[in-house]
């Protein structure tokens, strides 16, 4: 039997994905929590290896250990996934290009005025896409195999980023808004105009939203494993707690930029 494409498909190890995170202070966090469950896993077979202990004074043990490292591990885990989550949301800002060899990130109203402006363009535009498409679907009685307000706001986006000066943020911005006020995807706008420092960031903000899919949350403790019945078999689940710890890896690609995301002309 023929197997699907998509199993065909060689897929990065954890391992590799955590390697590619472009933040040397991610990485700092995840070797610091690596080691202390190392630590916490030679003290736990070493507790295990007590003969003179009684299965009741193994897992009083076990716990004493456990509660020591367990809460450095876990504050390690939720500090690296947030900084790869400001990652993400960083360098996605950065990807998006924005007149004057700009970028999205470093795009923002600087006052009031400006902001209104943003707003009113972005609500004319929206409008006029919404009426280009009820004529082209004859108010809904046509089905349409295209999306005639995306020419609208690919229109209204490059006019911008072919312009100079305050008016060309104010239009970026406004399509931009629009876009998403309509549910458009912003990538549909943008991509063609990336630049390599723009792809650059684009490939950063995909490194990180992959270790976001496969990063442990750290909210979860190790279990005793001379609690229950392990204690009975003298601890057997004793080297288990590295297998718990590391995360499985999802079969499906991770769709990019889902979460929603700061504006910059808020």
């Amino acid at each position: 039997m023929t197997e699907n494409l998509a199993d065909q498909v060689i897929r990065p190890s954890y391992e590799q994905i955590v390697a590619a995170i472009p933040d040397k202070g991610v990485h700092e966090l995840l070797q610091g929590a690596q080691a202390d469950e190392h630590r916490l896993g030679q003290e736990l077979e070493r507790v295990q290896a007590n003969e003179d202990l009684t299965a009741e004074a193994k897992q009083r043990h076990a716990d004493e250990v456990i509660g020591r490292y367990s809460p450095k591990i876990a504050e390690a885990r939720m500090s690296a996934r947030e900084k790869v989550a400001r990652g993400a949301e960083t360098q996605h800002l950065f990807s998006v290009p924005m007149p004057d060899k700009g970028a999205l990130a470093t795009s923002k109203a600087k006052d009031a005025q400006e902001m209104i402006a943003i707003q009113n363009e972005s609500a004319a535009l929206r409008a006029h896409a919404s009426e280009v498409q009820r004529k082209a679907s004859m108010d809904g009685k046509v089905k349409l195999n295209h999306d005639p307000r995306l020419k609208v706001l690919r229109e209204a986006y490059s006019s911008a980023m072919d312009a100079t000066g305050i008016e060309a943020k104010v239009g970026a911005l406004a399509a931009i808004r629009a876009a998403e006020g309509l549910g458009v995807d912003i990538e549909e706008l943008v991509s063609e105009h990336r630049t390599e420092i723009h792809q650059r960031a684009l490939a950063d903000a995909e490194r990180f939203e992959r270790a976001m899919q496969v990063l442990p949350s750290g909210k979860s403790a190790p279990a005793n494993p001379f609690a229950g019945s392990s204690a009975s078999k003298g601890g057997k689940a004793v080297g288990s707690y590295g297998a718990q710890s590391k995360p499985v890896m999802g079969n499906g690609r991770p769709k990019l930029f889902e979460t929603k995301r700061r504006r910059p002309w808020k």
